[in-house]
């Protein structure tokens, strides 16, 4: 078996590792509602754009770089941050959804 000394000495540093786990995980979860807080702003954002929505839909194909015969290349700086809101979009209600879980 393991002689004492050995055994509080593991004692303390599984302590000290909880410890340094609970400061990660509330550091995390602040980052987490910081990043809910800008998200939430751009729904509501959005949420106000969307009577522009038609117009903008109108306009984007005036936005995005088309090559030859149609093909799409790479998009102008417009077509490469639309590519990302759908993802953006998805990360941000997985997460809502998650914390509003845990707020109970």
């Amino acid at each position: 078996m393991y002689p004492s000394r050995e055994l509080r000495a593991l004692e303390a540093r599984r302590e000290k590792l909880r410890r340094r786990m609970e400061a990660t995980r509330a550091e995390c979860a602040g980052a987490v509602r910081q990043v809910e807080i800008g998200l939430a702003s751009v729904d509501v954002w959005f949420g106000r754009a969307r009577a522009w929505s038609g117009l903008a839909a109108a306009a984007l194909p005036l936005f995005l770089r088309f090559g030859k015969k149609g093909k799409r290349r790479r998009g102008g700086p417009l077509g490469r941050v639309l590519r990302w809101i759908p993802l953006a979009w998805r990360l941000y209600r997985r997460i809502k959804v998650t914390y509003a879980g845990r707020a109970g």
